[in-house]
């Protein structure tokens, strides 16, 4: 139960999360593109060998593209290049042309010409020869300024001669693995805690296989991590997202606090009810670690592991719990995290009284106890007056009008009478059953 409502609301906020914060990736990130590099030898593999190596280098004021030949190229010898900030969607041995940032280079012979959507005209470069190696240069001030405030640089892929290439700029990642996105946890923990974080010999991090998500059209490649450590007699623990924008992961800190693990007092309702088999809790008290924040009420609530106890109880009922009992927190997304926390609880009973004492393997707590009671079966309303009057202030039922008290059925009133309502009144409630005075009695 736990774990598909939480699924849904987390991938929901991690969806709006992510929208949100690839603008502001892709603003930051590429503010401070000053340089770029890619040098390809002839990776695809292709049976031509004509070109050996391909490169394309970017200083700042001047961008360079280098093809390195087997034999010195003819003067008819054809380039075609696209550098863009992520891989084709289409085919995975290609960059994205229709990516947000792009720059396409087309050479024949000794003219090259460089265009990108946000550039006003075309840049136009000569061939430079040298023995094997063909150097084309693009400078511009509007080239400058354009790369200044953007980062196509992640994906490199095109064709040069005969042969076809493919690959990344040197620091860019072209999809998220396990490995990038564990490395990417760890620097950004090193860099927001410093030696708070690089001293702690075995911080707990996770960053499941399940919660990377490939880029799509709507979104961005992304993943999802969680993390706990503890420094200085404190647990500092939360999530962090990650999305790749011109082949960097950036992240986005979720939920991220500063706690200890001593069981503290939730705020919680003392009285649970409208529960299946007319049953109720009463004296409900919960105790949770800091781990769960301040607001701690929502382990008992409807999509919490200890709400899940309650559920549990109530579905047994009047069967006992068994004295050992596991109840799981579960991640977002696709196939979930393994556990995020797996609680394991020893449960007491003490007539109707059950106390669950929770514990995950990291330390992290909570205490639950309440007692359970069934409520009685509502007696059945009287039946008609034999002589078939009813009262007149009443309608809706017919009640006696020479009953001495009626009370409604099921609530905590001694009778002599009952009635099962909702009964409306019309008159005078001399039988005081309307309590709320809107006109409607015994409405439950």
């Amino acid at each position: 139960m736990w774990t598909h409502r939480l699924r849904a609301v987390l991938i929901a906020r991690l969806t709006r999360v992510l929208l949100a914060l690839a603008l502001g990736l892709a603003m930051s990130a590429t503010a401070q593109a000053q340089a770029a590099t890619a040098s390809l030898d002839d990776p695809v593999g292709d049976a031509a060998t004509d070109a050996t190596n391909v490169g394309v280098t970017w200083d700042g004021t001047t961008l360079t593209l280098a093809a390195t030949f087997a034999t010195p190229p003819p003067t008819s010898s054809t380039l075609d290049v696209l550098a863009s900030e992520s891989v084709s969607l289409r085919d995975d041995q290609r960059c994205a042309a229709d990516a947000e940032q792009t720059l396409r280079i087309k050479a024949t012979g000794d003219t090259a010409r460089l265009t990108s959507g946000d550039l006003d005209d075309a840049l136009v470069a000569s061939a430079v020869r040298s023995g094997n190696v063909v150097t084309f240069a693009f400078a511009s001030a509007e080239l400058t300024d354009l790369l200044a405030a953007e980062d196509p640089f992640a994906c490199l892929s095109g064709s040069a001669g005969g042969d076809l290439f493919f690959g990344a700029f040197d620091g860019k990642l072209l999809r998220i693995t396990s490995g990038a996105v564990a490395d990417a946890l760890s620097a950004a923990l090193s860099e927001r805690f410093g030696s708070s974080f690089d001293d702690v010999r075995r911080p707990w991090l996770k960053c499941p296989r399940q919660q990377i998500q490939a880029e799509t059209r709507q979104d961005y490649a992304s993943a999802f991590c969680r993390f706990e450590f503890r420094s200085g007699g404190r647990f500092h623990g939360g999530g962090v997202a990650f999305i790749l924008v011109s082949g960097v992961l950036g992240p986005r800190w979720q939920g991220v606090s500063s706690y200890t693990k001593r069981l503290r007092g939730c705020r919680l309702a003392a009285t649970k009810e409208g529960l299946p088999n007319r049953l109720r809790l009463t004296g409900r008290t919960l105790r949770a670690s800091g781990t769960f924040g301040r607001a701690c009420a929502w382990l008992a609530g409807s999509a919490g592991p200890a709400g899940d106890l309650h559920d549990e109880v109530v579905r047994r009922y009047p069967r006992s719990m068994p004295r050992r009992y596991v109840v799981r927190v579960h991640g977002t997304g696709a196939g979930d995290f393994p556990e995020i926390f797996r609680f394991e609880c020893r449960v007491g009973k003490h007539g109707s009284r059950y106390t669950f004492a929770c514990r995950t393997e990291r330390g992290d707590r909570f205490v639950y106890a309440f007692d359970v009671a069934q409520k009685p079966k509502p007696k059945p309303p009287a039946p008609p007056p034999s002589g078939g009057g009813c009262d007149p202030n009443y309608a809706g039922a017919c009640l006696d009008p020479n009953a001495s008290d009626y009370d409604c059925a099921g609530g905590s009133g001694n009778g002599p009478s009952y009635v099962q309502g909702p009964v409306t009144v019309v008159g005078d409630d001399h039988y005081g059953l309307d309590s709320d005075g809107d006109g409607v009695a015994c409405e439950s």
